[in-house]
């Protein structure tokens, strides 16, 4: 995955058209702040996980709305859900980067501002890659299974894998009959 900078969103969010009044957007909390204003940070630089078969990469950001209430309560929080829509819709429009997508988190949170009367929307972006280790996609981003297909032709349902679990060998099933009482079956799931 290629780490995108909190610079590349901030260009991004300022392309941004629909905004119902003029915002200005900073990679770090300004000193002396002039209402309203976005903040971009990375508060979650790329970190990377590894097992035996997949590398798993996160990367993180926060973007902060701060807006001073100055009109009308109603006003103001319509103009706000604008702007929190717009920064949404830019966001899940992004490209961060990732080989094969396999999560994307987005959420916002609302909560007033300490002094001022107004609030502070926050929200949160997590990116999550998973890639294989070997480049044979056992991540899953390129296996897929065909379905109800002739064979030489391509006309049955095509299913993406997003995740395989191959299990050998003799487990136990645990069922319960109408009294309550437990059963545990042995069960092979060798091929016979």
């Amino acid at each position: 995955m290629a780490a995108i900078t909190a610079t590349a969103l901030k260009t991004t969010l300022e392309a941004v058209t629909t905004y119902p009044y003029t915002l200005r957007f900073f990679t770090a909390v300004p000193k002396y702040p002039i209402y309203p204003y976005v903040t971009i940070r990375k508060i979650k630089p790329q970190g990377t996980q590894e097992d035996f078969v997949t590398i798993t990469k996160t990367d993180g950001f926060e973007v902060k709305l701060h807006i001073r209430y100055t009109r009308d309560v109603a006003k103001e929080e319509e103009d706000q859900t604008t702007v929190e829509n717009s920064i949404l819709t830019a966001l899940e429009a992004q490209d961060f980067g990732t080989q094969a997508l396999f999560s994307e988190s987005k959420t916002w949170q609302r909560q007033p501002l300490q002094k001022l009367y107004g609030s502070t929307s926050t929200i949160m972006v997590t990116i999550t890659d998973i890639i294989s280790k070997s480049g044979s996609g056992i991540g899953g981003h390129t296996d897929k299974i065909e379905l109800n297909a002739i064979s030489g032709e391509t006309t049955g349902t095509l299913i993406q894998i997003l995740r395989m679990e191959d299990q050998r060998g003799t487990t136990t099933d645990a069922h319960l009959n109408d009294a309550g009482v437990s059963f545990w079956d042995p069960i092979s799931s060798e091929g016979h």
